[in-house]
């Protein structure tokens, strides 16, 4: 299971019906049988909407092997054609409407994606940003998430309106009601796609380009002037490397600053008071008025973290992870590029010491775990008597 992505037994279950589905509705298609093709349908869309809600990780791998939502959506239709093209309850006229409209329908999913890249595109400003005043930039808004996020959803209620008037064809014997339902999905998804074009326009006519934002970001930074900066990268299944810090550097007493370099890390980042900046490109950062810091640290060791060392007014420190464990694996001799590393405790520093990567035990600090102050012993009502507080060298 876990090589396709599927996480519990329902999900392989809801799978293999799924694929089930697939393979009835092909045969019906083939050989006539409306009643089964819409029985198969109705349950391929249940199954459909459990994987969804319940194995995002398999949707992306089927995704990733060129069989995702829109793809299993494009044979469905192909298929639904098939279908009628062996019934004679549409005859000719009906079933013309039918594969205009079935076509009209993939065209305009097409459009829709194509405009969700676009926009997608023109937002992806120089700069993403959190808790930071940048309403001066007059950035225009975005659209609703009900007409960008969830089109394999969207996808099945077309399907599902299909469906129902296929049945009800069958049933009455009258090729309208499957040509009706075919008009509601093909004017749903134009409406759909109608609905997007004034952001688009308001995205390509008054979004501000990377001068501008950077120099909103920097009247910030001036203003703001934070002395210390927590700076991360790496994938969003690391961003607990990140989050386990935000607290202590959140308890500073000076003005502190996260900056990540990831967009898919702000959006997995916990809720924080600090402000956060979202920079992607090396060339947008080091454009940056970062003066007034004095204390840079790094929760991970990566190659992007050379974009903030290069930074001579800065005094730059590694955390290393872990507690006082022994794990050879938290030793790294690119630590020797920093000016300092900290450490919980005397285990840590011994760690450093031992492997002889070039770290200097002048260099090692022990600062405790300030990452669990506050919290309690399960059971007891006990705080844990605070270890020392991180703070600026």
């Amino acid at each position: 299971m876990n090589r396709l992505g599927i996480e519990n037994p329902r999900g392989l279950v809801a799978f293999a019906a799924l694929t089930g589905c697939l393979v009835t509705l092909a045969v019906a298609a083939l050989t006539g049988a409306g009643g089964f093709f819409a029985g198969a349908g109705l349950v391929g869309c249940g199954c459909e909407l459990l994987l969804h809600r319940t194995e995002p990780g398999l949707m992306a791998r089927l995704g990733r092997l060129h069989m995702g939502a829109t793809s299993r959506f494009e044979i469905r239709c192909v298929l639904l054609l098939l279908l009628l093209g062996r019934l004679h309850v549409t005859g000719p006229i009906g079933l013309a409407a039918a594969m205009t409209l079935v076509l009209c329908l993939l065209a305009g999913q097409a459009l829709h994606a194509a405009l969700i890249t676009l926009l997608r595109r023109r937002r992806a400003l120089a700069v993403a940003a959190r808790n930071i005043d940048l309403r001066r930039l007059d950035i225009s808004d975005r659209p609703p998430r009900r007409l960008t996020e969830w089109p394999g959803q969207r996808m099945l209620v077309y399907e599902l309106s299909a469906l129902l008037g296929l049945t009800a064809s069958l049933m009455t014997g009258d090729a309208r009601w499957v040509v009706a339902a075919l008009t509601l999905a093909a004017g749903s998804c134009l409406i759909t796609v109608v609905a997007l074009v004034p952001y688009l326009v308001r995205a390509i006519r008054r979004l501000p380009g990377a001068a501008q934002v950077l120099a909103e970001v920097d009247a910030w930074l001036i203003h703001r002037r934070p002395r210390t900066v927590l700076y991360f990268s790496g994938p969003r299944d690391r961003a607990d490397q990140l989050t386990r810090w935000l607290g202590p550097v959140a308890a500073l007493p000076t003005p502190s600053l996260v900056i990540v370099r990831e967009r898919e890390l702000l959006e997995a980042l916990e809720p924080t008071p600090l402000p956060v900046l979202c920079v992607p490109s090396a060339a947008h950062l080091s454009q940056l008025d970062l003066g007034g810091v004095r204390v840079a640290l790094y929760p991970a060791n990566t190659g992007r973290n050379i974009h903030l060392l290069r930074i001579p007014t800065m005094q730059h420190v590694f955390l290393a992870p872990g507690g006082d464990g022994d794990e050879a694996a938290a030793v790294d001799p690119y630590s020797k590029v920093y000016d300092q590393v900290w450490v919980a405790g005397e285990a840590g520093r011994r760690r450093h010491v031992q492997a002889a990567v070039g770290v200097e035990d002048a260099d090692i600090v022990e600062i405790g775990r300030p990452q669990l102050d506050g919290l309690r012993v399960a059971g007891t009502g006990h705080t844990p008597a605070p270890s020392t507080a991180v703070s600026s060298p």
